[in-house]
């Protein structure tokens, strides 16, 4: 009986101490993870810009044709004058 009792308590002793280094472990591992997201802030922000962005492209694309036809009209109606 004393024998039983003794191994109770060293497999408890036992598994306590495996539940503290799977404590520790799991402490480390999300000490990892927080370093890894806070390392990816700056990307984060960048893909926020960039989705902002995108919205604005078709936009700039009219710009530059705009800008083209008024360069094309301004330069046909110089030559226009000049004759």
């Amino acid at each position: 009986m004393q024998r039983a009792l003794l191994e109770t308590q060293l497999r408890w002793h036992q598994e306590r101490d495996k539940l503290r280094r799977n404590e520790l472990d799991a402490d480390a591992a999300l000490a990892q993870a927080r370093v890894q997201f806070e390392g990816a802030r700056e990307r984060r922000i960048r893909l926020a810009t960039l989705d902002v962005v995108q919205d604005a492209r078709p936009l700039m694309a009219d710009l530059a044709r705009f800008e083209k036809e008024r360069v094309e009209a301004e330069t046909a109606l110089a030559n226009g004058q000049r004759e």
